[in-house]
């Protein structure tokens, strides 16, 4: 009886979704890029995502008094002009986007070429192609 029941919830944990996954996208001398698929829209010929940073060690942050471990970016791209726009970015305190919110930043209405910028080159061509 108790093997039955065992196997009864393993078999209805495995059916629910996995939500909130992460897809790993590049791994640079600072950290590694992650982008949740679920939240991947496009609208426009724009595709807006998230993109997850965990570094390596503890980054110094803009205000310069914090550090984070992580951050959370809201961008865009346009795959027709292969321009990146990013819209915002949460940095964190823990790995992966966890922990206590330590600075936001809103970044300018501003787009920027992906010539040069080789983790964004990696995005683009797993969302333009």
């Amino acid at each position: 009886m108790k093997k039955l029941f065992l196997i009864t919830i393993i078999l209805i944990l495995q059916s629910f979704p996995s939500f909130g996954e992460w897809k790993k996208m590049y791994s640079t001398s600072d950290g590694v890029g992650f982008i949740k698929k679920e939240k991947i829209m496009k609208n426009k010929g724009i595709i807006y995502y998230d993109l997850l940073t965990n570094y390596f060690e503890p980054k110094k942050i803009y205000d310069l008094t914090n550090t984070s471990l992580s951050s959370i970016e809201r961008s865009a791209i346009n795959c027709k002009t292969k321009e990146i726009r990013r819209i915002r970015a949460v940095f964190y305190l823990e790995p992966m986007g966890n922990g206590r919110d330590v600075q936001i930043l809103h970044y300018d209405n501003y787009w920027d070429d992906l010539k040069g910028k080789a983790a964004y080159v990696y995005i683009y061509n797993f969302l333009c192609k």
